[in-house]
């Protein structure tokens, strides 16, 4: 049902210009050239060769272009399902996975604009997964893999690690995460060192500050103020309260471990963007959230996963078909408040909770 609704933006154009970014470095690579060296690359290697296996497979098509990003987001619906029938049970799971396989932000960002932010996505629900299993080893490959394709996984790191029980666990899950993209960058490293250095840290460091990354403030040219994210200044302030927040939570539980990872998320989310498609890394977390929790909580989830829904629509219809940057701009502070509803509520629940065991130990 999902494929068929999906499919006329599936089989249709692409949309927007990143794809065409990573198809050409996929095209650079089936020509056995080096990323970074001779091609501009700015992301973790891993989805310029999983891109150019599936142009490879495929041709240097549309559905070339966008076969891998929709595979995973499939993926990520059976995972989903997976979560939520370990947690809860068959009925709630169907419902997670179909209330996330209808939403527009996945439907357009990786059906229409090909956007592979669902590659990292679909190896972090895998990750959250598998700490489910009590595999944490295999977890941490996974979370590793994930930041391959993209940077954001690695901020789960806190939550696994406060997941875990013991210290030997910790220990393992952070030298295995960090190992395996180290391994997976460590070829590019050793080859053209230069060239590897200058594309993904130094364009970083370098770029014109807009404000529309995390990495903001840690820029030679940092800005305070910016018409499209204006709290970008908040952006490392709030990922180092909600790391300090997750760190400190007590709490073992499978709820927990998707509250954590829905927080972490959300705040480096809120706090760095103000592009839709950057919701994708926390939709598939509120859609289990959603039928897994209380429904009066629910419904405090529900009302800014929906304005979500609508700022997306809305908001990428206006961006790339009337080029009224004003009103896009207006919905996209939409957006940003809805998260920052996720934010309060999640940040509230934590607080809530070391409260309550600071009264316990007291007692």
């Amino acid at each position: 049902m999902i494929f068929t609704v999906r499919s006329p933006l599936i089989f249709g154009d692409v949309l927007g210009s990143d794809a065409s970014y990573h198809a050409r470095a996929a095209e650079t690579v089936l020509n056995g050239g080096l990323l970074y060296r001779d091609v501009p690359y700015t992301y973790p290697p891993l989805y310029a060769y999983t891109e150019a296996l599936a142009i490879a497979s495929l041709g240097n098509t549309v559905i070339g272009w966008k076969a891998t990003a929709q595979i995973y987001d499939f993926g990520t619906i059976i995972l989903i399902y997976f979560i939520v029938n370990r947690i809860s049970n068959r009925k709630n799971a169907a419902f997670s996975a179909i209330v996330y396989g209808f939403s527009p932000l996945p439907l357009v960002a990786t059906s229409s604009y090909a956007s592979f932010d669902s590659t990292a996505v679909f190896w972090t629900m895998l990750s959250l997964l598998l700490l489910l299993l009590k595999k944490p080893l295999p977890s941490a490959v996974a979370l590793g893999i994930g930041t391959a394709y993209k940077y954001f996984p690695l901020a789960l790191l806190a939550v696994a690690i406060a997941y875990l029980s013991t210290k030997r666990q910790r220990l393992l899950y952070i030298v295995a995460s960090i190992g395996t993209v180290a391994i997976i960058q460590l070829p590019f490293v050793l080859v053209e060192f230069n060239d590897w250095l200058s594309n993904v840290v130094l364009f970083h460091l370098y770029r014109a500050a807009e404000g529309a990354t995390i990495y903001n403030l840690l820029s030679l040219h940092p800005q305070l103020w910016n018409v499209q994210t204006p709290l970008a200044i908040l952006s490392p302030i709030s990922l180092a309260l909600a790391f300090l927040l997750v760190a400190f939570s007590e709490s073992k539980s499978e709820i927990s471990l998707l509250k954590n990872s829905a927080f972490i998320l959300v705040s480096a989310v809120f706090f760095s963007k103000a592009v839709f498609f950057y919701a994708l890394w926390y939709i598939p977390l509120i859609c289990m959230l959603l039928v897994t929790l209380k429904k009066r909580t629910s419904a405090l989830i529900l009302i800014p996963f929906l304005i979500l829904q609508i700022a997306t629509i809305i908001g990428a219809t206006i961006f790339y078909f009337e080029s009224n940057l004003q009103l896009e701009f207006i919905t996209a502070y939409i957006y940003l408040a809805a998260s920052g509803l996720l934010v309060a509520w999640l940040g509230y629940d934590r607080l809530v909770s070391a409260k309550k065991r600071s009264i316990q130990s007291v007692g």
